[in-house]
This record gives structure tokens, sequence and C-alpha cells, in this order.
């Protein structure tokens, strides 16, 4: 399965960062640029272009940083569907999903600062359904921007991946939507997450373990 197998350079062009991630940092830039291209002279002048370089410098490996993370955890997905077989695997993409109960305070070990540690704080994802595990995407949506979280494999009994997993301990049909419960250690809580499309390829999917799902609720 080809997907999320971008090389670094094309995810920068086809990605827009979240508002926080980009005019602050290219404002800034320019604002200290004009200073100090408006304060050259010709006394100073190899001084003076050694701080516009310094900064320009700054600025690009400023951005290199940001986009260098956001692509960790976009790729990370595509590396994960790399490990699985050529079998019957499902992509559902852009699932938008609603997630309850998350508290990202009730971790717990509070100093776990890991890349890859799943932060379930988004409204969309992209899915994969294996033979037995869901290949979690998730990813933010804004106006103009899309911003990535790192993927989870919510697991049945076996994992199939080296993601960061969580254990399906059940999930429920909710009219024209399904919820699924979740455990993943890193956190005390049980995280709830709600989807909200490709309701029936998900419930069909899942009722293909609710015996298993049922144990592990216990």
């Amino acid at each position: 399965m080809e997907f999320r197998q971008e090389n670094f350079i094309t995810f920068i062009k086809n990605t827009k960062l979240p508002f926080v991630f980009n005019w602050p940092l290219n404002i800034g830039f320019l604002i200290i640029l004009m200073i100090l291209i408006f304060q050259i002279s010709a006394t100073n002048l190899a001084q003076d272009l050694v701080a516009i370089l310094f900064v320009t410098i700054g600025f690009v490996g400023m951005k290199v940083f940001v986009y260098g993370m956001n692509y960790k955890m976009f790729s990370a997905g595509g590396k994960a569907i790399k490990q699985l077989k050529e079998n019957e695997n499902i992509l559902l993409q852009d699932v938008a999903v609603y997630i309850r109960n998350f508290d990202f305070y009730s971790q717990n070990n509070k100093m776990d600062i890991r890349i890859n540690k799943v932060i379930y704080d988004f409204n969309s994802s992209d899915i994969v359904l294996t033979e037995n595990t869901i290949i979690l995407m998730g990813k933010g949506f804004g106006i103009g921007f899309v911003g990535y979280a790192y993927p989870v494999e919510l697991v049945v009994n076996q994992s199939l991946t080296s993601l960061p997993q969580a254990k399906i301990i059940n999930y429920f049909e909710r009219g024209s939507r399904v919820e699924v419960h979740i455990k993943d250690r890193t956190y005390k809580k049980i995280i709830k997450i709600e989807f909200k499309e490709k309701v029936e390829v998900l419930s069909q999917w899942l009722s293909n373990f609710k015996d298993i799902i049922g144990d592990n609720a216990s």
C-alpha cells in the first residue's frame, strides 16, 4: 500500500503548518531583517552582512526543525504501513473523529517526553484497517493548515507494527457513529474515540472481534 511515502521536500511543498508555527516566524524574520538592512553602514559592511546571514540561517533552521518534527509524525504512519503484509488492508482517509475523555495531564509518567508519545488531540484521521489492528493516524485541520499527531496502533490481540500501541477494550454503535474505547498505557484514563464517518466499514470490522473486545474490557 503506497500511502504517506512522500520525502521531506515533497512534504514541505504540500503541507501548510498552523499559523502559530508559520506566520509569526515569517513576520519576526522580516522585521529583524529590515532592521538589520536599515542599519547597514559602509564601515561595518562585513559585520552587518554576517549578522544578516546569521539571522537567515537561524530562521531557516527553525523552519526546518518545525517541518521536520511534523514530517517525523507524518512519515511514521508510512513506515508502519511498509511493515504490514500485503493482505486485504483497508485505507480510510480524512475520517472525522471526536476524542472524549483525553486528559494530557493524566499521564502515568509526567517526565515522559518521547516524540512518539501519542497526543489524542485531533479532529480527523487517516485509518488503516489490518487483519486485527487499526492504525490511527490523527491530524488536525484548521483554516488553511494541517497538523499531524504521532500514529498509534489500536490492538485487539497482537500488534503488527512498531508503532506505539493502545488496547481496544470496547466499542459501541451510536446511531450514525461508532465509539471505540481504548486503553493507552501512557495515560490513566480510558480514551473514547468517536468516528463520525465510514461508520459502516468500521462497525463491520469491529464486529469480527466483538467476543475478544468484550473480554479486553475485563
